[in-house]
Order: C-alpha cells, then sequence, then structure tokens
C-alpha cells in the first residue's frame, strides 16, 4: 500500500507540474518574463502543497474545501485542459491565418477555453448522480432468480470532496429503488478511519431483503478489521475472500467477494478456486480480476475501482477515457464467452475532484434467465425511480 501510495502521489504532483507549463507561458502574454516566471512559480508551489493536503485528506472546515481546495483544484485542472486544447488552438490559428500569433497568447487563450470545463467538471459535473438500469441475461441462471434486482454502488469515496452529508443523499435516493440485495464494490472512504462510523451506519440503514454485502476497496486498508466490525454492527457483512448463499424455493446462487488486500499472496484465483459449483456473483473492487472470474465460470461479476476515468470523451467515453491508460475495463458491461462484467462508474472522485464525461451513477442490475431466442444478451440504459 505504502509503493501504491508513492505512485499515486508523483502522478498527482506530475499532473500539477503539467498543469503549469501553459499557466507559465500563459503568464508571459500579460506580464514581463521574471514576473511571470515568480507568478508560475508561486501558483505552482501552491497547488503543490493543497494537493499534497488534499491526497491526505486531513479534517478541515467545509469553507477551507469550498473557497480554498476547490478552486485550486479547478485551477489544475483548468491548465491541463488547456495543455489538452493547446494543439488544437495553434490549428485553429493557423486555419484562420493567425499562424504568426504569439505562443504566449495561444496559451492563454488554451486555459481560458479550459477553465469553464474546468469549472463545470469539478462542480455540476462531478454532483449529478445517474441512477441507471441494466438487465443481463445470463445463461444457466436459475428460473427462481428470474428478475432479480440488485443495486450496485461503488466508490464513495467518503470524504472532504464528498462529504456524509452528500453520501446521505446518495443512499436515500438508493432506499427507494426496489432491490433484493444491496452489493458495494469497494472504496467507501476517501482517506483514514474518521468516516468508517458514518459510512457503516448509512450502509447498515438500507434495508432490503437479501441484506447489503461489501468488498473493501484500496482506499478502505488503513484499519479494515475497524472497518469490518463497524459494517457487521450496522448489519451489513464484509465478503473479502467469503461468500453467502441466497435462496428461493429450492434454487440457489452465491455471492462471493474478492476484496483489495495488503497480502500479494491473495490472488484472485485462489478465491474462486473455494467457489461452490453452483451459479454464483462475483463482487471484486478491481475489474481486473475479469479474465480469472470467466475462467472460472462465474456468470457475472461486479466491479468499481476505475470511475469510468472521471475524464472521458464524450459520447465515446467507454473506450476513450483516463481510466484507459490502465485499465481495459472501465466503465459498463462487458462480455467474455459466457461470463459478463459490470463496471460501475462510482459516485466519489479520487485525486483531483473532478468528472466530465464521466457521470456518477447508481445501477440496478435486473438479471434474467436466460432466453435463447434474445438477438442480445443484455442492456443498458439510463433509468429514473
Amino acid at each position: 500500500m505504502i509503493r501504491t501510495r508513492r505512485v499515486y502521489l508523483r502522478v498527482l504532483h506530475g499532473l500539477v507540474a503539467l498543469a503549469h507549463a501553459v499557466v507559465a507561458v500563459a503568464l508571459f502574454q500579460v506580464a514581463p518574463a521574471a514576473v511571470a516566471v515568480g507568478l508560475a512559480g508561486l501558483a505552482w508551489a501552491v497547488s503543490a502543497w493543497r494537493v499534497r493536503v488534499i491526497a491526505d485528506d486531513p479534517p478541515r472546515s467545509t469553507r477551507w474545501v469550498r473557497w480554498v481546495d476547490l478552486p485550486v483544484c479547478g485551477h489544475v485542472v483548468a491548465g491541463l485542459f488547456g495543455l489538452c486544447l493547446w494543439p488544437l488552438v495553434v490549428l485553429g490559428a493557423w486555419l484562420v491565418g493567425q499562424s504568426g500569433t504569439v505562443f504566449a497568447a495561444q496559451a492563454a487563450a488554451s486555459y481560458a477555453i479550459g477553465l469553464p470545463l474546468a469549472v463545470w467538471a469539478t462542480t455540476a459535473g462531478r454532483l449529478r448522480v445517474r441512477l441507471r438500469k441494466v438487465v443481463v441475461h445470463l445463461p444457466s441462471w436459475p428460473g427462481a432468480f428470474d428478475g432479480y434486482r440488485i443495486l450496485h454502488l461503488s466508490d464513495l469515496h467518503v470524504g472532504s470532496f464528498d462529504p456524509v452529508e452528500r453520501a446521505r443523499r446518495w443512499i436515500e435516493r438508493a432506499q427507494a429503488i426496489r432491490a433484493e440485495l444491496v452489493v458495494v464494490t469497494g472504496d467507501l472512504v476517501a482517506s483514514g478511519t474518521r468516516d468508517y462510523p458514518a459510512v457503516a451506519a448509512l450502509l447498515g440503514g438500507l434495508r432490503v431483503p437479501d441484506g447489503v454485502l461489501v468488498v473493501t476497496g484500496n482506499h478502505d486498508l488503513w484499519d479494515r478489521a475497524e472497518l469490518e466490525r463497524q459494517l457487521e454492527d450496522r448489519g451489513a457483512r464484509i465478503l473479502d475472500g467469503r461468500a453467502v448463499e441466497i435462496v428461493r424455493d429450492e434454487a440457489r446462487v452465491v455471492v462471493a467477494g474478492i476484496g483489495s488486500s495488503r497480502r500479494p499472496t491473495l490472488s484472485a484465483e485462489t478465491s474462486l478456486a473455494r467457489l461452490p459449483r453452483v451459479p454464483t456473483l462475483v463482487l471484486a473492487h478491481d475489474p481486473a480480476v475479469f479474465e480469472a472470474t470467466a475462467a472460472a465460470g462465474v456468470p457475472l461479476t461486479l466491479s468499481g475501482h476505475t470511475h469510468a476515468g472521471q475524464v472521458a470523451l464524450p459520447l465515446l467515453g467507454r473506450w476513450v477515457n483516463m481510466a484507459r491508460l490502465a485499465a481495459r475495463y472501465t466503465r459498463g458491461l462487458y462480455r467474455l464467452g459466457e461470463s459478463q462484467l459490470y463496471v460501475n462508474a462510482g459516485l466519489g472522485t479520487t485525486g483531483l475532484p473532478v468528472r466530465l464525461g464521466a457521470r456518477p451513477e447508481i445501477v440496478v442490475l435486473e438479471l434474467r434467465h436466460h432466453d435463447p431466442r434474445a438477438r442480445r444478451t443484455s442492456s443498458q440504459a439510463p433509468w429514473h425511480a
């Protein structure tokens, strides 16, 4: 975990440095060279300091988060968007016959275009939660469970940017949806243990016939035993490396969990080898386990972790998003042979609090007994309860 966190911090600081490349050049348009360099250096130092604090997510006031940290993040995101837009601005200037435009002016225009996108991405873009219904047709799914509805939540990241009050609204929306089982695929908190009791109380307050099942994510490992105690005291259950059986009439299915772990020896293959030979759903924080679950004959795997990239190209976000730099399965429904995977876009954020083209979501999966006459094996659609 320590090594992973170091990499995570290096990536964050690398993004801050890249963002200030366009800021530094843009400042040459409005200030003498020495002043521009000084201002860019100051902006970089303040941003790097706040991003380091944000990564640790210590307790701080709502006002401080709203009026200091969120604007700093917006500035960094505007710089990153500006850096991506810079080649387009240069090309546009050339097409309209202004190829001699000062390079600094083009950088300033790039940042100016990126700024409203950054404001949207750090405010409405990450707060507008989509309710999505996904119908999944599964071969060999028991007829007694035809139409079984699972409410899937993931990546709440409760902390300073997504406080308990916002999480409570998510849970209230979730409770209003009729489902038989609630599953949560990890990253309940942003950092540390202080929000364990509040998150456990919220999840434990969900009332569905077959209960609330949870697997841990990489952000939940500060004190996993304490998190498990808090959840189970309130009626939810952690399934890391475990399985539960659900019965309807004489039919039964198993729900098994593969959570994050500090122990590299706890592999997905080891967990899957212990599964009973009945229809099984697997909850796994990281969708990278999908090849292993498909090879084990698991009909459906539910995951999160990717946040759909947090920044994605509109209309093409399933294929073009930031998570694609490191992950194969990033958003929505996938299929390998007779096995399927759903990757939840999640509710919260990590790193910079930004979402553009990757809306947060609450998902209801309706599992249907496989109809061989059906032309499609599954469907996805936005849906409002």
